[in-house]
């Protein structure tokens, strides 16, 4: 397991230094949580995001929540989220 983490861990960080400043925070805020936590990205997620004003961009809250969306789909096709069924 070690040696998988150690193959992983490079692509990742690669791929968030690439992360604009907001989309970071909102990882972090993720990475603050117990390892398997289960978030219900509509209900809880984003909507943390907006009370910390990760996503607030002046926008309307619907655009937020969109904002709010197409950050957890980036975090989830990069594999720093994970989907669950």
């Amino acid at each position: 397991m070690e040696d998988v983490k150690q193959q992983l861990f490079p692509h990742l960080f690669i791929s968030y230094r690439e992360f604009p400043s907001r989309l970071k925070r909102c990882f972090i805020l993720c990475a603050s949580f117990p390892k398997d936590y289960i978030f219900d990205v509509k209900d809880e997620l984003i909507f943390l995001w907006m009370s910390r004003g990760y996503l607030n961009q002046g926008n309307k809250d619907e655009e937020v929540e969109q904002i709010g969306q197409e950050y957890s789909k980036i975090l989830v096709s990069r594999s720093f989220l994970q989907e669950t069924t």
